[in-house]
């Protein structure tokens, strides 16, 4: 059986604002699977990490497990100050040609609650970051996803996340599992074509 890993920070986790859950796991099983593709689905993620923290841990937690597909998706980068927008985008390049790029999904940082994250995650920054990244998937062939985009646009925004504005509720976890899932079935059919 193919194998998926999900490799990021507290929002690939499924922090539920007191512990992990199994909620974008989950979520990625059952969709790739009800789209008849079944697929055993690891979760890697670790609340507070930034994009150099998954750098240092892919050989242990990514390339030892001879994945199939990897899902990256690190935001911490934006609440640093000490990395910008090219240490992110070079963190995620190095992670991408270890990885190989057709094993790739990469999601670009979320949408958060603007009035509760107006000064360590700011709107401008977010597109910055995620213009950069979908920029370079596209340059590059490689599956992107602009998550704050599909947040973004949908009229009730704020049921994807939980009271603290930034984690993701069950909807949340529903839309990052079922956009990651959607990817890697392009992926799939790909090979089936080619």
């Amino acid at each position: 059986m193919k194998k998926i890993i999900l490799l990021g920070d507290s929002l690939m986790a499924g922090f539920d604002g007191e512990k992990m859950t199994d909620g974008v796991t989950e979520e990625v099983r059952t969709h790739i699977a009800n789209m008849g593709f079944p697929m055993e689905v690891e979760n890697v993620g670790r609340p507070g990490d930034l994009t150099k923290d998954g750098l240092a841990r892919l050989d242990e937690d990514v390339l030892s497990k001879n994945p199939d597909y990897v899902a990256i998706f690190f935001g911490n980068d934006l609440k640093n100050e000490a990395v910008t927008k090219e240490t992110y985008l070079t963190n995620m390049k190095k992670m991408v040609d270890l990885i190989g790029k057709d094993k790739v999904v990469l999601v670009t940082p979320a949408y958060v609650d603007p009035q509760q994250h107006r000064l360590d995650r700011k709107g401008d920054d977010i597109h910055a970051y995620g213009k950069a990244l979908v920029d370079y998937a596209k340059e590059n062939g490689i599956s992107v996803i602009d998550l704050a985009y599909h947040m973004a646009v949908y009229p009730a925004t704020a049921e994807f996340l939980q009271a603290d504005g930034l984690h993701f509720s069950k909807w949340g976890n529903q839309l990052l599992g079922s956009l990651i899932a959607r990817n890697i079935k392009i992926k799939e059919m790909n090979l089936v074509t080619e």
